[in-house]
């Protein structure tokens, strides 16, 4: 194919046609080709779907599971660094620990509030990922990467996975 392709004198210029990732971009409302932008509406509309899925773990939010009884207790009982590399169950759980560690500054009223909110913040990462800039290389087009990520909102789960530490 190498011989196929014609023979350039110095200075020709080749018009090529632009990568099919431009044409698109091109042809995108302005609003949605700029990456902050739909990187906020996309966390935006995940957070709200994670809230509206269950309310009740950020208006009344419980220390579910690891998260009071194992996490908070020994981030209180022992400070903030010392049970980091605690195994539990056979597992370093060290970014639970950390978030635990953190909460101790505090009032006991607000630690679970705090829980939930950091798990939101985890589970909304990968929104914030998928709807960047830098999967386009693996997925150019931008409307595909977000219907990837409203994909991982929708996915039906089962009860114990929402806004517990334990479940990131």
């Amino acid at each position: 194919q190498e011989g196929n392709r014609p023979k350039l004198a110095r200075g020709d210029v080749v018009s090529q046609r632009p990568p099919s990732w431009l044409m698109l971009a091109r042809r995108m409302p302005p609003w949605l080709s700029s990456s902050p932008t739909v990187v906020v509406a996309a966390c935006t509309v995940a957070l709200l779907l994670i809230i509206s899925r269950q309310p009740s773990a950020v208006l009344h939010s419980p220390l579910l599971f690891e998260d009071g009884k194992v996490w908070y207790q020994n981030a209180y009982q022992f400070g903030p660094f010392r049970p980091l590399m605690w195994p539990d169950g056979g597992y370093l759980e060290t970014f639970q620990r950390l978030v635990a560690g953190a909460a101790l500054i505090l009032p006991l009223t607000l630690v679970p509030l705090f829980f939930a909110l950091v798990t939101l913040v985890v589970q909304v990462l990968p929104v914030a990922f998928l709807a960047s800039d830098r999967l386009a290389p693996l997925i150019p087009r931008r409307s595909v990467r977000l219907v990837v990520a409203l994909g991982c909102l929708v996915v039906p789960t089962h009860a114990d996975t929402g806004t517990y530490m334990t479940c990131t």
